[in-house]
């Protein structure tokens, strides 16, 4: 019976541990966009800039394929208002 317990205690620690990951990465995500959002809101030119050098980066690496899907995806009504 106290084989059960331990197991079940150790389930519930490594559960724990998950959603505490889980949780921290979410928790940077929001900081780093937030932090991103706050450098350029005041700046639609630097903005611009980051966006081209994002641009530049991802046709260097052959993963500029947003426009193919946003052409696939352009006809569906509501989408752009969902997605913003």
């Amino acid at each position: 019976m106290a084989e059960v317990v331990t197991n079940a205690g150790q389930r519930v620690q490594a559960g724990l541990r998950r959603v505490a990951v889980d949780a921290i990465v979410v928790v940077t995500g929001i900081v780093v966009y937030f932090g991103v959002r706050g450098v350029t809101a005041g700046s639609p030119a630097a903005a611009v800039d980051h966006a081209h050098d994002v641009l530049r980066v991802e046709q260097a690496l052959g993963l500029d394929w947003e426009d193919e899907a946003q052409v696939v995806l352009n006809h569906v009504d509501g989408l752009a208002t969902v997605a913003n």
